[in-house]
């Protein structure tokens, strides 16, 4: 069986909520707990950013904290793919069931 690559575009925020820039980072494992996001100047370990993404076919925004808990720099894991580990705090209900419904139903499509 061979595994999709959804890209699910985010905006992720710094702390104090003020935007970093108008850039978007691409995701992957996402899951009801939290997600990786790609991103060329990754956070440092334990910061808490406030990150807003739109599942595909879904026009409402989930709006999250999220607590990094992983980073892979240049020194970690090379050039090729930077970003972070997030965990999600806070995450409302109806949020982790968009996810699981959109994570379901990914995994049934041919």
């Amino acid at each position: 069986e061979q595994d999709k690559l959804v890209t699910i575009d985010v905006n992720p925020k710094s702390e104090d909520y003020v935007p970093i820039a108008l850039d978007f980072h691409n995701c992957s494992n996402l899951s009801e707990v939290g997600m990786f996001i790609e991103k060329s100047s990754p956070y440092a370990l334990q910061t808490l950013v406030q990150i807003e993404f739109n599942l595909p076919g879904i026009e409402e925004s989930i709006k999250v904290a999220g607590r990094v808990v992983s980073m892979l720099d240049e020194h970690t894991a090379g050039a090729n793919i930077m970003g972070n580990g997030f965990v999600f705090e806070g995450i409302a209900p109806a949020d982790q069931r968009l996810i699981r419904t959109f994570m379901t139903a990914q995994q049934e499509t041919p």
